[in-house]
Parts: structure tokens; C-alpha cells; sequence
């Protein structure tokens, strides 16, 4: 992972294709799996259970577009 840009209020990351999942999956832990009371979500994450599922989508939907044109390893013909 680099950082492709730095502008005010905004950072471009360039990740490959199992960072992209790691992060996948730790939003998704996060948001279905761990149980953190509503009252400390945005305290522990910094951002709403809706914020951080907000960005789970958008993760996975880039994922599964990534994953298209790059299959798993596991997933490609032999």
C-alpha cells in the first residue's frame, strides 16, 4: 500500500488486492461480528456503525469488481 496523493481532506491509497480484502474483512468483523455497544461505537472507530457499514459496502463492491478481472488465487483455472 502507498499513498498515491495528499490533498486537504483527501488520500488516495493505492492497495493490492489482499489488502483490499484484509480490510474487507476487518469491516466486516467490526460491523457484523464483534459486538461494540452503539454508545462506543463512534468512540472506538471514529465514525457510526452506518459510517463504517457505509464503507464496508464500498470496500466489498471494489473487491468484487478487483475480483472479477483478478480472481482468487484458488478461484483460477489450473
Amino acid at each position: 500500500m502507498f499513498a498515491a496523493s495528499v490533498e486537504p481532506g483527501r488520500i488516495t491509497l493505492v492497495l493490492s488486492i489482499g489488502e483490499v480484502r484484509l480490510l474487507n474483512n476487518a469491516l466486516n468483523e467490526v460491523v457484523n461480528v464483534v459486538e461494540i455497544p452503539t454508545t462506543a461505537f463512534a468512540t472506538r472507530l471514529g465514525g457510526t456503525r452506518e459510517e463504517v457499514n457505509h464503507l464496508l459496502e464500498s470496500v466489498h463492491a471494489v473487491l468484487d469488481s478487483a475480483e472479477m478481472v483478478q480472481p482468487k488465487i484458488s478461484e483460477q483455472p489450473s
